[in-house]
């Protein structure tokens, strides 16, 4: 494992405070294998967003920095982007779909 400092805007209450920062504990591979589709065999969390306490949103909850939950806005065109959202976001035209937690 490694450990370095995750860098971040955090936005509350409409004001936008650059420069935030945490540190967390990750994983690091160059290699994988197994099959991604069989649940026993997959990845947990290829970008660390797993179910696991060692998780990247898991450890900034225990640090208090956001609810232990995350979001990725899609913007449905064919030139893809969106928005990767660590924490909650309180908007009234947001549509949440829950995560299969088994």
């Amino acid at each position: 494992y490694m450990s370095d400092r995750l860098h971040f805007y955090t936005i509350s209450e409409g004001v936008v405070t650059k420069n935030s920062s945490a540190p967390i504990i990750f994983g690091c591979s160059n290699y994988r294998s197994g099959y991604l589709s069989k649940s026993e065999k997959a990845l947990d969390g290829i970008i660390g967003f797993g179910h696991q306490d060692i998780s990247v949103i898991s450890q900034l909850s225990t640090q208090g920095v956001t609810p232990r939950v995350f979001s990725h806005c899609l913007r449905g065109d064919i030139a893809g982007g969106g928005t990767l959202v660590m924490g909650e976001i309180v908007e009234a035209d947001i549509v949440y779909t829950p995560l299969d937690l088994s």
